[in-house]
């Protein structure tokens, strides 16, 4: 059974993260979710957690066995930041994207000008500004990454149309990525849809998101 490790994003915790789990599942996937500080702490402090979970939860796997991540919003950061710095990359099958900001968000941009205290505070928030991620390899697995297009959150009148109401689908589409998908959804809903969680599942198991 293929085993995925869920990472959910900025100010969640991993019940965010438990409808994606279920669909999956249901799907035929082993799933667990992690917990992660991605509030008060900078992505590369996340990433360097996250590696440790990922060391204990590989020592319950048979020996070459891999497990895969799917992330939604920083968690996806999270993610990106672990595969370009941990050897434990290559315990690594396959890895999702899903509302990422691969290339930083407006809104940070405009906290980090307008309100600087706030970012100061919620560290995360520090990673989240444009091109902050510019310097990161392509990662070094087969990664697909969903972004979605319904840009009806009240913040999103601040971006780009073509965004999911939090961050602009091109920030989510970057160089190195094995496929890319856009669905019709917003950047609080998207992870919560049924099509989210069999595009994922069919990357996985395929590497591409369409049949």
């Amino acid at each position: 059974m293929h085993k995925i490790l869920l990472l959910h994003g900025y100010h969640k915790t991993p019940k965010d993260m438990q409808v994606l789990g279920r669909n999956l599942s249901l799907l035929g996937f082993e799933c667990e979710s992690v917990r992660l500080p991605l509030t008060f702490q900078t992505i590369e402090a996340c990433a360097e957690l996250f590696a440790g979970v990922f060391e204990r939860y590989t020592e319950r796997l048979a020996p070459g066995e891999k497990v895969s991540l799917a992330g939604h919003s920083s968690g996806g950061l999270v993610i990106r930041q672990f595969l370009a710095e941990s050897p434990l990359a290559s315990r690594v099958h396959r890895a999702v994207l899903i509302g990422t900001p691969n290339s930083g968000t407006v809104l940070a941009d405009i906290a980090a000008k307008y309100v600087k205290p706030y970012v100061r505070l919620f560290k995360t928030m520090q990673s989240l500004q444009s091109s902050r991620f510019a310097g990161l390899p392509a990662p070094p697995v087969e990664t697909g990454a969903i972004a979605g297009s319904r840009n009806d959150l009240l913040l999103g009148r601040l971006l780009s149309p073509e965004s999911d109401g939090r961050v602009e689908i091109s920030s989510v589409q970057i160089e190195g990525l094995t496929d890319f998908l856009i669905l019709p959804y917003n950047h609080l809903q998207i992870h919560y849809e049924m099509e989210t969680a069999a595009a994922v599942a069919r990357f996985i198991r395929t590497g591409r998101f369409a049949d």
